[in-house]
């Protein structure tokens, strides 16, 4: 079970410092991988709900956490392009929400690319990348 919850994202918006500065704390607490999973799981499990109203938060936290990733957890990101994409692509999402999403997208294509540890292994991973992306758009 993921850590991160909706729960979780409304006490970071808390208006109230000592809750904020609770949730804070806990969030970093959650390891870059982890939060990384939990953040993709909350965006697509809002967009099957039919609701929004922590997706854009989300979005925008998992793209400062992608970028906090190490070469270790690429998995991570590659298990994350899949579901995003198709989520991006069913355009359910308020236009800033799939913007933010898309962001993301971009984010985990670089990131995947720069962690690559040879040109070769680059070239398979954009190749994956691109069969994910194909599979996605039939």
């Amino acid at each position: 079970m993921t850590k991160i919850t909706p729960e979780l994202l409304d006490a970071l918006m808390s208006p109230e410092a000592s809750r904020r500065g609770q949730a804070e704390t806990f969030f970093q607490g959650i390891p870059p991988a982890e939060r990384v999973g939990g953040l993709v799981h909350l965006i697509i499990s809002q967009q099957q709900q039919q609701q929004q109203p922590n997706a854009g938060l989300a979005a925008v936290l998992l793209r400062r956490d992608i970028l906090r990733l190490s070469s270790n957890d690429t998995i991570v990101l590659e298990a994350a392009l899949s579901p995003l994409l198709e989520s991006f692509m069913q355009q359910q999402y308020q236009i800033t929400i799939r913007n933010s999403i898309g962001y993301c997208l971009a984010e985990i294509c670089a990131v995947l690319a720069m962690l690559s540890p040879s040109p070769q292994d680059s070239e398979q991973v954009m190749a994956r990348i691109l069969q994910t992306i194909s599979a996605a758009v039939s």
